[in-house]
């Protein structure tokens, strides 16, 4: 690229002088640039060093969704063993009530065994909906993570709350 400027400058009294004079002054400028280009280069890398940013998160998120999906997959299977020995533990609970109350009937046990017998059912219970619950959140997170929650999961399990008794 060539840069050509010109200037005028006239001598004499329209310069601040007092007697006029014929003599004026023209100067003409011609710039030449010696090395062009190294703006687009420069664009150019900062281009390639946009994408490779762009490819490393990309790459970056990907490796971070795989990672929070199997936490998720693992989550899942933990709380559903969780609840089933929780749901087990309920049921060796109201056994154990239902003995105590017999046994308080022929007058082997007092009336705190009966209590204690029928606190811990009760904790039972209520940990196994929780843990019950914990199964849901963990479903659901998994089912969203790896994008392939429906509408009828989200029935499906507002089915099995209800019947189960823990969205009572």
């Amino acid at each position: 690229m060539v840069n050509l400027t010109g200037g005028y400058t006239p001598a004499g009294a329209a310069s601040g002088y007092a007697e006029p004079a014929t003599t004026t002054v023209a100067m003409v400028s011609v710039s030449i640039p010696l090395f062009a280009g190294g703006e687009m280069k420069a664009n150019l890398r900062e281009a390639h060093a946009g994408e490779d940013k762009a490819n490393a998160a990309r790459l970056a998120s990907r490796r971070q969704a795989g990672a929070n999906t199997r936490d998720s997959f693992t989550r899942f299977h933990w709380a559903v063993d969780r609840a089933a020995r929780l749901a087990r533990l309920a049921e060796a609970n109201a056994s154990s009530l239902a003995a105590v109350q017999i046994g308080y009937r022929v007058g082997s046990r007092t009336d705190t065994d009966v209590v204690r017998a029928f606190d811990a059912l009760c904790t039972s219970r209520r940990d196994a909906r929780q843990a019950l619950y914990d199964t849901f959140i963990a479903f659901l997170e998994l089912k969203a993570g790896t994008a392939s929650l429906s509408i009828d999961d989200i029935a499906a399990i507002n089915v099995q709350l209800v019947g189960s008794g823990v969205a009572r």
